[in-house]
């Protein structure tokens, strides 16, 4: 008897037995419609307790009981709905026990969420606390070629996931449930493609069935293509490209790598430029300056032991990294590129000779950081390539007050050029007699 009146009221006031209600964020006052389409033509002024508990829903539709007053008369009703925008709620209203209205209500909502889940543009999996399947949308199945009537309960560790990678995923999943804290994670995946990198946004949510269960939604894109293309960008801008070697930054950075795990040895750059490259580059075209560039690159990693490295910081100019070395290895490397670079290139039906001038430095002595020790091997470099070239020089710090000489009497003698202030004085020979 109390459910017809109860269902009569509702008609009687509101002119449907399952109204559509709205709520704001601006107003406490709910507002009702017969049908979702038409406009609002009755009203109901909430408490400000009730109409907090109508914007705790989220857009997951869901529902709430609440009592209110109707003619003077207290009605219980179901409000069935969800956050349908920035600053709205809504969904339908139907008396307390007109649990058929009720559940066609949530049914409703359900089919809307199951249908954004399955057909969501991302790769849903839904885990339960032991990791095991207990949804797995449509793009998921295109993706593996599962079906997931098929996997749902299995262990998602032992489906995708190596022993090693179950292992240590099943000890983070313990931690992650613990913790109840959204994260992040990245994970190589079999595919029909192939193994495909996943970045997985993952959040764990109450199952709202009133028993304490958690699950954890993943929701992953595949992101292989864009890692390889920063792959790509990544190797382009640290590798030469004529000679495919390591490029200036490149070397900064492995040079800055190898003294900072030095561990007390000493870490050697050596300094190579090529004598009359130019002249040879010129005389035959770039074309031609580019396969000398790539033989002499392969003539000096034949010089080189398995551990060093070889770059092209530009021109025709090369570095090499020594790790856990010493002056006497450097010089006897050195001997080895001079002695090689002295025989002839073959370029076609062209023969060249070409030879260089080597500078090294060492650290910790020479410098503690890439820039140092690069600009020490350089000057070293220009001090062989002064004494007559085909040659090497170690540096010593005498080497830099050299240079700062230079430096200072070509700036000012190109100052005392600009402001006349050199003046010519003639010396006068004469004999003296006897």
């Amino acid at each position: 008897m109390k459910t017809v009146r109860e269902s009569t009221t509702l008609y009687n006031f509101l002119g449907s037995h399952n109204p559509y209600w709205r709520l704001t964020e601006s107003s406490d006052v709910l507002r009702f419609s017969t049908t979702e389409t038409t406009e609002p033509d009755r009203t109901l002024q909430l408490s400000a307790e009730q109409a907090a508990r109508i914007r705790e829903m989220t857009v997951i539709t869901s529902s709430l009981m609440m009592s209110l007053t109707v003619d003077e008369s207290d009605l219980s009703v179901h409000l069935v709905g969800r956050k349908i925008n920035k600053r709205e709620w809504a969904g339908n209203a139907s008396a307390w026990h007109d649990t058929p209205a009720v559940a066609r209500d949530l049914s409703h909502g359900l089919s809307f969420a199951e249908q954004v889940v399955s057909e969501a543009h991302s790769a849903i999996v839904i885990l339960d606390s032991r990791g095991n399947i207990q949804r797995f949308n449509r793009l998921c199945e295109d993706y593996t070629g599962l079906n997931e009537h098929d996997i749902i309960g299995q262990s998602v560790f032992k489906l995708f996931m190596s022993r090693r990678e179950a292992a240590a995923s099943r000890r983070n999943n313990r931690v992650f449930f613990r913790s109840g804290n959204a994260y992040e994670v990245e994970l190589w995946i079999p595919t029909r493609k192939g193994q495909r990198l996943f970045l997985f946004r993952n959040k764990f949510v109450h199952s709202g069935s009133g028993k304490n269960e958690i699950f954890l939604i993943c929701s992953g894109t595949d992101i292989t293509e864009e890692r390889r293309a920063q792959e790509r960008l990544r190797i382009l801008a640290n590798t030469d490209s004529i000679t495919g070697l390591p490029n200036r930054n490149a070397m900064q950075e492995l040079i800055d790598h190898a003294i900072n795990h030095a561990n007390n040895n000493k870490v050697g750059v050596v300094y190579l430029d090529l004598d009359n490259f130019k002249k040879v580059n010129d005389a035959y075209g770039h074309l031609f300056g580019d396969q000398l560039l790539r033989d002499v690159s392969l003539a000096i990693l034949s010089c080189l032991e398995h551990d060093q490295v070889l770059a092209r910081p530009g021109g025709d100019e090369f570095l090499v990294l020594a790790s856990n070395t010493s002056q006497s290895a450097l010089e006897a490397m050195a001997s080895r590129i001079l002695t090689r670079l002295r025989l002839p290139f073959r370029i076609g039906l062209i023969e060249v000779y070409t030879s260089c001038s080597v500078g090294i430095a060492l650290s910790p002595e020479h410098g503690s950081d890439s820039a140092a020790i690069i600009r020490h091997a350089d000057t070293a470099m220009y001090t062989a390539k002064e004494g007559g070239r085909g040659q090497f020089c170690v540096f010593t710090p005498e080497m830099n007050q050299r240079v700062f000489e230079y430096l200072w009497l070509d700036t000012n003698l190109r100052k005392a050029l600009e402001n006349d202030q050199l003046v010519i004085h003639y010396q006068p020979k004469m004999n003296r007699p006897g």
